[in-house]
């Protein structure tokens, strides 16, 4: 083989693995953009959620039962449920007193209901994959 080709086959080589290279940087950046987008709008509906419910826990008369009404029109179709203390209705947790009064709100792990959190350590995985792989590209 003469070196001239080679070197073209070399060249060439170099090429389709920068592009993949690329690719994949690309295709993650798009990921991430992706739950960036996610986790924006999960905030935004947390906030309509609780703007929804404060007039519901101003009210001195107001209940358990009406703050968790208003919160469930608020979150729309979503399931509640409750878990260590919490009921959770969308985006939100609700806790109330014995009296039946709302005593604290809670948006989970950083902002993430219970349900959410599997995904959010997914992400975190991916972000860790990409700061691998873009501290291994002077190596290569």
């Amino acid at each position: 083989m003469k070196r001239s080709t080679i070197a073209i086959c070399v060249l060439i080589l170099a090429l389709v693995v920068s592009n993949l290279w690329s690719f994949g940087l690309l295709l993650d950046a798009g990921i991430t953009a992706t739950y960036g987008d996610d986790s924006l709008d999960r905030h935004h509906r947390a906030l309509a959620e609780l703007l929804a419910v404060v007039p519901a826990v101003a009210d001195p008369a107001a209940t358990r039962e009406s703050v968790l009404g208003v919160a469930r029109d608020a979150a729309g179709d979503e399931d509640s449920f409750e878990k260590e203390g919490l009921v959770w209705i969308g985006q939100l947790g609700y806790r109330f007193d014995d009296d039946g009064r709302l005593v604290e709100v809670q948006t989970g792990v950083f902002g993430l209901s219970p349900i959410q959190q599997e995904s959010y350590e997914l992400f975190r995985e991916s972000v860790k994959r990409r700061r691998f792989l873009r501290n291994a590209w002077p190596i290569l």
